[in-house]
């Protein structure tokens, strides 16, 4: 498994408390709360 905070690149402006992490085809984006991690599938 990727470490989600390591791995992950803070977003700008109005979306700086997501993060994205690209894997393979796909560009994953999530936010971290304390030690759950949520990923928002669009």
């Amino acid at each position: 498994m990727i470490d989600p905070v390591r791995f992950g690149i803070p977003l700008r402006r109005t979306l700086k408390r997501l993060m994205k992490l690209r894997v393979g085809d796909y560009r994953i984006i999530y936010s971290i709360l304390k030690k759950t991690v949520v990923v928002s599938i669009i």
